[in-house]
């Protein structure tokens, strides 16, 4: 996205989880596409007030230009839903303005059932396709949910878009991505360390980033120019430490499943699932609950699971 903005393409992106409600979305969605114009601002704008506010700013008001007409808002007449249909169309006007196109990204849009469910799914949809020179992207942290949004024939978004897994970040890119992010921090950190980070966290996105951050915190706390294996180890128990609230209330709710918790841990001792005293029918439900709840994923071997996030079968070691 980065490297697309400002070329021939206008981009935008707001991500779902931080979104409390539709006015909200509309909102961030209205700030992001007017940074095209604008230029990056940092004010975080939540309402249709305070965005009204920050049009009225004589920098921003004398840069939207042809666009200030179809932008007058009152709160009075817009409802939220009308505000993002507005925020939409704005997209569109924008790129024929511009004579280029606009690549819109939502992040977490299996939230979008929290925020306004089918109705407004089927809202978005009926926008969405009406336009010609924007595009969309649409990003989630669960493949169940965000196949059941695209891939269900009873869904508003049933084949709207092309389902594209991303591949896993190789060891590789980490090493360098991690040793470059904390050199420019002034920390170094050990071969063993980085090799310690990656096979704890699996490569999982989530679990790299909270291990590196609280590494760093740790070294910067004790003043240590070098970021060690014993350093990371620290950093482990930390994150686990951090974790444990989150953690604990995904293990509560495991335990809604029937004996999804006996099942998940037969797969972390790396033992079939099917050898504990359960019928084959109890542990294919409890392995099909736990898949789309994000929680296990399906091997490339036949049988084979795995848990999506490495830091919770360790967290789950731990706990025993």
């Amino acid at each position: 996205m980065r490297q697309l903005r400002g070329q021939e393409y206008g981009t935008a992106a707001v991500d779902l989880f931080y979104v409390t409600s539709i006015e909200e979305l509309a909102v961030k969605l209205l700030s992001s596409l007017l940074e095209n114009r604008t230029g990056t601002y940092q004010k975080t704008v939540r309402s249709l007030r305070g965005f009204q506010e920050w049009l009225n700013h004589t920098t921003w008001h004398a840069k939207l230009g042809d666009l200030e007409l179809g932008l007058t808002l009152t709160a009075a007449t817009l409802d939220p839903l009308v505000l993002l249909e507005t925020a939409i169309a704005t997209a569109e006007r924008l790129a024929q303005s511009q004579g280029r196109r606009m690549i819109i990204l939502f992040d977490e849009f299996q939230e979008i059932e929290r925020l306004g469910g089918e109705a407004l799914a089927k809202r978005l949809r009926a926008l969405f396709q009406q336009q010609h020179a924007t595009a969309y992207l649409f990003l989630g942290s669960q493949p169940s949910l965000m196949k059941a949004i695209f891939a269900d024939r009873r869904q508003a978004f049933y084949r709207f878009a092309t389902l594209l897994p991303l591949p896993a970040i190789d060891d590789a890119a980490w090493k360098q991505y991690l040793t470059e992010r904390f050199s420019a921090f002034g920390f170094t950190i050990t071969a063993s360390a980085l090799e310690w980070l990656l096979e704890k966290s699996g490569g999982h996105p989530y679990g790299v980033m909270n291990l590196a951050y609280n590494a760093y915190f740790l070294a910067s706390v004790q003043n240590f120019p070098t970021i060690s294996a014993d350093l990371m180890f620290s950093a482990f128990r930390k994150t686990l430490d951090t974790l444990d609230p989150v953690y604990n209330a995904l293990w509560i709710e495991l335990h809604r499943i029937p004996h999804a918790d006996a099942v998940l841990e037969a797969i972390i001792a790396q033992q079939s699932p099917y050898r504990l005293p359960l019928s084959k029918t109890v542990v294919s439900r409890a392995l099909r609950a736990l898949i789309q709840s994000s929680i296990l994923e399906k091997g490339s071997e036949r049988g084979q699971y795995h848990l999506i996030e490495p830091l919770f079968k360790e967290w789950v070691i731990q706990r025993e």
